[in-house]
């Protein structure tokens, strides 16, 4: 694997010729099909295919504690090895887990790539000055960051025929609004001076939702009697009418979540053009609004859900996020026990958008369901099609 130094010069300076030369295959025809991991939709199921055009349904998990391990640690090689060997053993064909070296198993096994990073690491401290929490989006730095994080996404699984996709991080909390009706991302960034591009934004929003300041006054409890009053305030009594203002809180999200996504997506399809998955970022279903998939899958090929513990949400649940989403998804998931794990993967993988399902909780491996469970897998999610209506 290139360094993160090369890999950042490289990407920097446009060169198309790295592109199918910087993994462990030599540089292919310009006439050659790209060998990678792709996803095909045939009589209403989705499928992947791996990099020979078979399709497969991901089975994956994280490989523990071990996973720190890095390419330099002593005996780090022999005990991936043994690890994937393990996971290979319980029927697992894929592994999950951005603290790797993923030079370590990048040509062995199915991998997803995901930077280490929380929801907002790279980002300027210019964007977030307002609460430390949540960055102004139309700040002039934030195109540059957005396209960092994009190369960031892809770091890992640059150039490999086994990388199923690219996962551009976790998600923020697009739920989550006060008593007041707002969400503390829209309370950054209405504390936010007059003279900033993200101040300038809500007020523009507001604008398109009121006939004048005033109405806008009324909802916030102040006495502004003009736009540009409202625009550099910066302190807020409180709010005079919650649903409407929980509304405002809305429709900005929908806004902010829209810029949220589209330049990290562009930022990941030019680093790596050979056209490897994009996924979303890491999804709460539990807590993500109906409103957010729609936007979310204008960009991506899928979407990488996460679906907790203790089941998760119903399958018909999983079908309404489906629907309004238009795209298929990977789930994530965590149990306990071998039962649990057997009963939730047959849930999933019965259904004809799921691609797959990565284990994140600390069900033994070496509990024979698990391995009876992924070994029939793909013969659930082939039997999806006569579930279809």
């Amino acid at each position: 694997m290139i360094g993160r130094r090369e890999f950042l010069t490289r990407v920097t300076a446009g060169s198309a010729a790295w592109v199918s030369g910087c993994g462990t295959r030599p540089a292919q025809s310009p006439l050659e099909a790209p060998r990678i991991v792709r996803m095909e939709e045939r009589d209403g199921v989705y499928r992947l295919l791996n990099a020979d055009r078979e399709p497969f349904f991901c089975l994956g998990a994280r490989m523990r504690e071990e996973s720190t391990l890095e390419v330099d640690t002593p005996g780090a090689k022999d005990r991936i090895e043994s690890l994937i060997a393990d996971l290979e053993a319980s029927g697992f064909n894929c592994v999950d887990d951005a603290r790797a070296d993923s030079s370590l198993f990048r040509e062995q096994i199915h991998f997803i790539s995901r930077p280490d990073t929380l929801r907002f690491d790279g980002l300027s401290k210019e964007l977030i000055n307002v609460n430390e929490t949540y960055p102004d989006l139309y700040h002039p730095n934030y195109f540059g960051d957005a396209r960092w994080l994009g190369r960031q996404a892809v770091y890992y699984g640059f150039g490999s025929e086994k990388v199923i996709g690219y996962v551009l991080g976790p998600s923020p909390r697009w739920d989550g609004a006060d008593g007041d009706g707002l969400h503390p991302w829209v309370e950054a960034m209405r504390k936010l001076d007059g003279g900033t591009a993200g101040k300038r934004r809500w007020i523009g929003a507001l604008r398109e939702r009121y006939a004048s300041a005033v109405e806008v006054a009324a909802v916030y409890g102040t006495d502004d009697r003009g736009w540009e009053s409202l625009a550099w305030r910066t302190q807020w009594p409180k709010v005079a009418r919650p649903e409407a203002a929980y509304e405002d809180t809305e429709t900005f999200l929908q806004v902010l979540a829209e810029r949220w996504y589209r330049p990290r997506v562009v930022s990941a399809r030019r680093t790596d053009p050979r056209g490897t998955l994009v996924l979303s970022d890491r999804i709460e279903a539990a807590g993500a609004p109906d409103w957010l998939y729609p936007i979310v899958s204008r960009h991506v090929d899928a979407l990488y859900l996460d679906l907790g513990a203790g089941g998760g949400p119903a399958a018909d649940r999983l079908r309404a996020i489906h629907a309004a989403a238009g795209k298929p998804m990977l789930v994530v998931g965590s149990t306990s026990d071998g039962a649990a794990y057997a009963e939730e993967l047959k849930r999933t993988a019965s259904l004809p958008f799921v691609v797959g399902r990565i284990e994140l909780g600390s069900v033994p491996l070496d509990d024979p369901r698990v391995a009876e469970a992924n070994g029939q897998a793909a013969a659930w999610h082939d039997a999806s099609k006569r579930a279809l209506p």
